[in-house]
């Protein structure tokens, strides 16, 4: 039979090193509990918003659209991995044969459709609603950025033109999904 520990000001400051007390200790983990189901609150949205401008495109999608964002996504995937050192350099190597990234674009295909649809709408969207990309927005983003880059893979060369675009089609996504919420009514189920 395992004994519970006590719950003590010093348990607190074992299970939350900043905790004081125990009240210190419940609060912080009350407040990640709520951070993380607001964060999930937002996510489940702006995932239905993206489904919901890809599902008004109705045309087409260029195979080079599919190719590249798959490549992106699976980029960004081993970049995870390997920040959380889950995989060692010659595991991350092995993993980005062509062979092995084209099956991962065919197994995710729907997806990256759906995401190539969603971006060519945002386009849109941005266009018709004649919709302005505040340049502070891009110039703060591309600023954090580069100092995490530079934090987790100190020494290594920055594509700053493709970060720059990757950063541009974000904040339009962000500009977008602004509007989105302030000119729409959204029902939570």
């Amino acid at each position: 039979e395992k004994k519970l520990p006590d719950l003590t000001d010093e348990f607190a400051a074992q299970i939350i090193p900043t905790a004081k007390t125990i009240k210190e200790a419940r609060e912080f983990l009350l407040e990640n509990i709520a951070g993380g189901k607001e964060e999930a609150k937002l996510q489940a949205v702006q995932n239905a918003m993206t489904e919901g401008i890809a599902s008004a495109v109705d045309l087409p999608v260029p195979e080079s659209m599919v190719r590249n964002i798959g490549r992106e996504e699976y980029g960004k995937k081993l970049m995870e991995l390997q920040a959380t050192g889950s995989l060692s350099p010659d595991m991350i190597q092995k993993l980005t044969s062509e062979k092995i990234v084209q099956d991962y674009i065919q197994k995710e295909r729907e997806t990256f459709e759906m995401l190539a649809k969603a971006s060519i709408g945002i386009a849109e969207i941005l266009k018709l609603e004649n919709l302005e990309l505040p340049e502070e927005m891009l110039q703060q983003e591309l600023a954090q950025l580069e100092a995490q880059f530079q934090q987790e893979s100190p020494g290594e060369d920055l594509d700053t033109d493709q970060l720059k675009q990757a950063i541009r089609e974000r904040c339009e996504t962000k500009v977008v999904f602004e509007w989105i919420e302030k000119h729409c009514t959204m029902e939570y189920v």
